[in-house]
C-alpha cells in the first residue's frame, strides 16, 4: 500500500503475517473507518485462516452511546459476525480523552487471551496527528515513532493494519459499498487536543503543505526505526529481562548510551517513559546517592527505586497490605495482594510437609519477629531480609509462614529450626515472586 490506497488483499495479508491468530477482534466504534476494516475483513475471513470476531467498546460518555451499541450489534448480526461489547466509565474530567483511552485499553488487554489480537482502523491521518501532538508536547524519538502497526497487548497483540491507507480511502471504500455509520459529535469540538489539531491545525497545514500527512508519517517511520536501532544497542549494552538493572552496566556506558538502556529496560517492562529532563535528573540522583540510601525517581506510571547495585522498576502502585492471615496448607500456588507464593515438593529438605498438613497461615513480619534458620544464628526477621538482599519496601509485605503460634518459615529465605524436612522426609521448597 503507497500514497495512500487501500488495497484490501494487501491488509489481509499483512494481518497473516503478524499471526497466526486463533481469534482477530475488529475494534469497532460504529464510525465510517472501523466499519470499513470490519466490512473488508469480513469479505476475505476465509483467507484469514481464523476466528473473525467485533468488540465494540461502550466508554458511556456520549448521551448516544447506548444508540452506538445498538447500531453496532445491527451491523454485526447483517455482516454474521460476533460482536462483545465491553462497557468502561472513565471519569468525565479535564482530562476525559486520557482517560477514555486508557479504559479502553485495559478493556481490550482484559479481552485477549494467547494466540488472539485487536487490530484497529487508525489510518494515515491518525498517525500525523499523533506524531504532531506528541512532538508538541515535547516527546523525544520514543514518543515521536507515533504508533507502531503491531505492538504486545496483554496476553495477545494489537495490530493496525491501516497506518498507510489515508482516510479518503477508507471513506471512497465506505461509500462505494453503502456502509452506514454514526458520528461521534465530540469529534468536531476543539476543546481536545487532538480534535484541535484535527480540526483547527492540519487543515491549515495541508493548505500550505498538501503531503503534510504523508511526510509526518515517513517521520514517524524514521523515528520508529531510530528506536529499534536503540533497542539492538540495549541488547548488545545488557538489556535485563526482568525488572532489576545492575548498575554496573549504567555506569560502564556513557551518558547517551546509559539513558537508551534505561529507556529500552522501561519500555520491556511496559512501563511509560518519563521525559528527558526527569530522565536525565533522576538517573543522577539513583547513581550518585549515598550508599545507606534508598533514592528514587517516579514520574505519572512509573517508578524506579535503588537499593545496593541494582535499580527496580515499577508502576508506582504499592500493593495493599495483607488484611488478615491467609491459611496455607500446601497449595503450590498462592496468590497474595504482595505476590504469589510458590511452592513445589522435594525430599529430605525445605518445609517438612507433617508441618505444613497441621495447617499454617501467612501473614507479614511482626516488629522484631525472630528466627532460628536450621543451622545459623538466631536473627530478626528485619536481619534475615536485609542478609537476604530483600529491599526495604519489600520487606513488610514479605511473606511469613506461622503454625501454632510460632514462626515456620519465610518463603525464599529460610525454614526455622525443627521445622525443616530430613532424611526420606516429604518436604517443599518455597519461593515468593513479589509483585512487578
Amino acid at each position: 500500500m503507497t500514497g495512500g490506497v487501500l488495497d484490501p488483499a494487501g491488509v489481509v495479508d499483512a494481518l497473516r503475517r503478524q499471526g497466526p491468530f486463533v481469534t482477530l477482534y475488529v475494534a469497532y466504534s460504529g464510525g465510517a473507518d472501523s466499519h470499513a476494516l470490519l466490512y473488508l475483513l469480513t469479505r476475505y475471513r476465509e483467507r484469514l485462516g481464523c476466528d473473525l470476531r467485533a468488540v465494540h467498546v461502550n466508554h458511556n460518555l456520549q448521551p448516544g452511546a447506548d444508540s452506538w451499541v445498538e447500531h453496532c450489534r445491527g451491523v454485526a448480526r447483517e455482516l454474521r459476525i460476533p460482536l462483545t461489547v465491553l462497557d468502561v466509565y472513565p471519569d468525565p474530567d479535564a482530562n476525559r480523552e486520557a482517560r477514555a483511552r486508557r479504559a479502553r485499553y485495559q478493556a481490550l488487554t482484559g479481552l485477549l487471551g494467547a494466540g488472539e489480537a485487536v487490530c484497529t482502523a487508525h489510518h494515515r491521518e491518525d498517525q500525523a496527528e499523533t506524531v504532531l501532538l506528541r512532538l508538541l508536547r515535547g516527546s523525544g524519538v520514543d514518543g515521536l515513532a507515533a504508533m507502531p502497526a503491531s505492538r504486545p497487548l496483554g496476553n495477545g497483540r494489537l495490530l493496525r493494519p491501516l497506518l498507510e491507507v489515508s482516510r479518503d480511502a477508507l471513506r471512497r471504500y465506505a461509500a462505494a459499498h453503502g456502509l452506514e455509520h454514526v458520528d461521534d459529535p465530540s469529534n468536531t469540538g476543539v476543546e481536545q487536543d487532538r480534535n484541535y489539531l484535527r480540526n483547527r491545525v492540519l487543515p491549515l497545514l495541508r493548505c500550505r503543505w498538501p503531503a503534510a500527512d504523508s511526510t509526518l508519517a515517513r517521520y514517524s517511520a524514521a523515528a520508529a526505526e531510530a528506536r529499534r536501532l536503540g533497542e539492538d544497542l540495549a541488547v548488545l549494552d545488557g538489556l535485563p529481562s526482568g525488572p532489576q538493572l545492575d548498575c554496573a552496566l549504567l555506569w560502564a556506558l556513557p551518558g547517551r548510551r546509559r539513558r537508551n538502556l534505561v529507556r529500552a529496560w522501561l519500555r520491556s517492562l511496559a512501563l511509560p517513559l518519563p521525559g528527558r529532563e526527569r530522565l536525565l535528573q533522576g538517573l543522577d540522583d539513583l547513581l550518585h546517592a549515598e550508599g545507606d540510601r534508598v533514592p528514587e525517581m517516579r514520574w505519572p506510571g512509573g517508578r524506579v527505586r535503588r537499593y545496593r547495585e541494582r535499580l527496580h522498576a515499577d508502576d508506582g502502585i504499592d500493593p495493599p497490605p495483607l488484611a488478615a492471615p491467609r491459611p496455607w496448607r500446601g497449595e503450590p500456588r498462592l496468590l497474595l495482594p504482595s505476590g504469589v507464593l510458590h511452592a513445589r515438593p522435594i525430599i529430605g529438605d525445605g518445609l517438612s510437609r507433617r508441618v505444613v498438613s497441621q495447617g499454617l497461615v501467612v501473614d507479614h513480619r511482626r516488629p522484631g519477629e525472630r528466627c532460628r534458620p536450621a543451622g545459623r544464628p538466631r536473627r530478626t526477621l528485619k536481619k534475615l531480609m536485609q542478609e537476604a538482599g530483600i529491599p526495604p519496601w519489600q520487606r513488610d509485605q514479605w511473606p511469613v509462614l506461622r503454625g501454632g503460634g510460632e514462626t515456620v518459615a519465610v518463603p525464599g529465605i529460610c525454614v526455622c529450626t525443627g521445622f525443616r524436612a530430613e532424611g526420606a522426609e516429604e518436604g517443599v521448597v518455597l519461593r515468593f515472586e513479589p509483585r512487578s
